[in-house]
């Protein structure tokens, strides 16, 4: 019995709920679909003029994103002309460095074998720099002693005079000392012109030189 009751109650309840459910089921369709067709106009336009207005917008942003693409490729082949033109200006420069390389290397050779000549050059330059200094060291030398020679020969000349004088007034008795003196002051000047001919390195001084030894040996 109580079981009998107790689906009662539950066919009850369910046929008390479908009825309420088909007393606001109308209801509730009309806002669903009335929310539905909000929706739909919200994202489409109601008339042919928005349509067309909405074309013309998107014709513009298609019209101006176009304009920028075109003034972008403009401006890549602007680049790529100039990249062209100085890749094209730096082969004629190696073009032209390269026809320039055998006088190049002429030059460099050249310049090397100038180098070389001037580092002889120099050093030839040095030799005869240190053949000078001993010139002028050996010319000084000489010009000492042909100081000393022309001393030595007024002094010579001076007794000769003198034992000539003595000769004459003794008649050559006390004027043997005389010619000794004289005789080995002549010694002394010849070891002197035989140093400075010696030390002398042109054939005219040694010229010089043997003449006045042989004319004072006269």
């Amino acid at each position: 019995m109580m079981i009998v009751q107790s689906i009662l109650f539950f066919v009850l309840g369910g046929a008390v709920a479908a009825f309420i459910m088909a007393l606001f089921a109308p209801v509730v369709w009309q806002r669903a679909v009335f929310l539905a067709r909000k929706a739909v106009h919200s994202e489409m336009p109601l008339s042919l003029m928005e349509v067309e207005a909405d074309r013309d917008f998107l014709r513009v942003q298609h019209t101006v994103a176009l304009s920028r693409l075109e003034q972008k490729l403009q401006s890549e082949r602007e680049d790529h002309f100039g990249r062209r033109l100085a890749l094209d200006h730096a082969h004629e420069q190696i073009q032209a460095l390269s026809e320039f390389e055998p006088l190049y290397n002429d030059v460099s050779n050249q310049l090397d074998a100038s180098g070389q000549h001037v580092e002889k050059l120099q050093g030839k330059l040095a030799e005869r720099e240190q053949d000078i200094e001993k010139l002028l060291v050996v010319k000084s030398e000489n010009s000492q002693l042909q100081k000393l020679v022309r001393q030595q020969e007024r002094v010579i000349a001076r007794l000769e005079k003198q034992n000539e004088r003595l000769q004459a007034r003794n008649g050559g008795g006390s004027g043997k000392v005389k010619p000794a003196v004289a005789s080995s002051l002549r010694k002394e000047i010849k070891a002197l012109a035989a140093s400075v001919v010696a030390r002398t390195d042109g054939g005219d001084g040694k010229k010089t030189q043997r003449k006045r030894v042989s004319k004072k040996k006269r």
